[in-house]
């Protein structure tokens, strides 16, 4: 597009009277004349036509485009901000597109510096085009990560503001198979313009278990004291979600393995309040290296729970991280607050496993919890009946619990649960009755276990045989 020689000759010649007389209509194509000073990037023609009052937010015919949409898209940077000097229309849209002059600067070749001019000229980062496009949306689908940090950085602080381009940024990043073509300066920009408010990039980054990110946050200066609006350290988030390279960096960058959370929590309880979310030997591997860096292995939490406790409150059998804990020194037959021990959870659990380990370092059989049940009571009730077996010795057998019942007494009266038959009730009952214990002994009521065994509901055949069978409760007594 070149403007016309006529135009030209006017505009340089001294007469101002001519200058002033110079029109605001379009060139022959139905373009303004500024838009072809603009486009050809005639720096003077274009000033002399703002001085002579040329229209600056004058559109083109055919696409809608002002002076400052021509500018932008032939990275005119000089005339640009000339056209923002003379406060042109940042907001403008085109008539078929509805771009601003950011969405073109956005996905232009060299657009930082153009984006960077309309952004401090108060140009709308959130604005949308006809397609919903926003200009940071563009910048990514362009590859131009600097102009799309640029204009995402604005709206930082502001969570709900292009959360979507926040994600596909950081997925871009993440994306990238060979970070060594992103710098470091770049990445630091993304997480800092992506984080949550809340937040801060180091503890984004242990989130996401990037260890790279990580060594890269420490080495440009991270505080591994800084907590997040919640007062989350940065060492609580890697317990919870990373591998024990990130926490082995921070414990070397400073970090408290003691230190106490909002909870009141140290960095092991904030691991055992979390080891759902890992496998046994992460777990091992943690636990062995915060202990040897002096973590507190005999904390209690707020329920007089111990770390012991915590490893077999959940239905994953965890025996190597129990036999790790007993190693460190944790009592075996420590209680809760409500009278638990280790084995009384191990076997509420079904966890054989751990069950054993708790045996082989002499956990007593014999304590009651609150309930005055003991951990045989737990696992009969719970009909983990491998667990029972394993526990089915004296004298826990002939203990009673609150209800005056023994645990062949509850044995007798099961129904069989889930996977649970009949057949394997009557075989955990028959090491009670061969050795002679419990078949006399009768509850609150009076009743024997033969009594209650006769007490079932729904007797079918099949139940029916088995009680008067196969179950050895013949050899009770009424």
């Amino acid at each position: 597009m070149k403007p016309r020689n006529r135009w030209i000759d006017t505009l340089r010649g001294p007469n101002e009277r001519l200058k002033r007389s110079l029109p605001d209509g379009t060139e022959g194509s139905g373009i303004p004349l500024l838009s072809v000073a603009a486009a050809c990037g005639h720096f003077e023609i274009a000033k002399i036509l703002l001085e002579a009052g040329a229209q600056i937010n004058a559109v083109s015919k055919d696409k809608g485009e002002t002076a400052l949409h021509v500018a932008v898209k032939g990275g005119r940077h000089d005339i640009l901000g000339l056209l923002l000097e003379h406060r042109a229309d940042v907001e403008a849209k085109t008539t078929h597109t509805g771009a601003t002059p950011l969405h073109y600067a956005a996905t232009a070749s060299g657009s930082l510096a153009l984006v960077m001019k309309l952004l401090k000229f108060g140009a709308r980062y959130d604005v949308r085009d006809t397609q919903g496009q926003t200009p940071a949306a563009l910048a990514l689908q362009a590859k131009n990560l600097h102009a799309a940090v640029a204009i995402i950085n604005m709206a930082c602080g502001k969570p709900k503001q292009l959360a979507k381009e926040k994600d596909l940024l950081l997925q871009h990043v993440e994306k990238t198979k060979d970070r060594s073509s992103i710098t470091n300066d770049l990445i630091a920009d993304v997480f800092a313009a992506t984080c949550d408010p809340d937040s801060t990039v180091l503890v984004e980054a242990i989130k996401k278990n990037d260890a790279r990110l990580v060594e890269m946050f420490l080495e440009k200066g991270a505080d591994v004291h800084r907590s997040t609006a919640k007062g989350l350290l940065p060492i609580f988030v890697a317990v919870k979600f990373a591998d024990l390279r990130i926490i082995r960096m921070l414990i070397q960058h400073g970090a408290d393995v003691n230190v106490r959370s909002p909870g009141n929590l140290d960095a092991l309880q904030v691991l055992f309040k979390a080891l759902s979310a890992r496998d046994e030997d992460s777990i091992v591997d943690i636990v062995d290296y915060l202990l040897a860096k002096g973590a507190d292995g005999l904390a209690l939490y707020s329920d007089g729970k111990t770390l012991l406790h915590r490893t077999v409150s959940e239905g994953t059998d965890r025996a190597r991280v129990v036999k790790l804990l007993l190693k460190n020194g944790l009592e075996v037959n420590a209680q809760d607050g409500e009278g638990n021990t280790a084995l009384h959870l191990a076997a509420h659990n079904g966890l054989s496993h751990s069950a054993n380990t708790l045996l082989d370092a002499s956990a007593d059989t014999t304590i009651v919890d609150s309930a005055k049940r003991t951990p045989l009571f737990r696992a009969v009730l719970k009909q983990h009946w491998s667990v029972v077996r394993m526990l089915a010795c004296p004298p826990a057998m002939t203990s009673w619990d609150a209800e005056g019942l023994t645990a062949l007494h509850h044995i007798a009266r099961t129904i069989p649960e889930d996977d649970t038959s009949w057949e394997e009730i009557a075989a955990t009952a028959k090491p009670f009755c061969e050795r002679g214990i419990c078949r006399s002994m009768r509850d609150c009521s009076g009743a024997t276990p033969l009594i209650k065994a006769r007490e079932i509901k729904g007797g079918t055949a099949s139940a029916t045989r088995i009680i008067r069978d196969e179950m050895p409760f013949t050899m009770l007594q009424y």
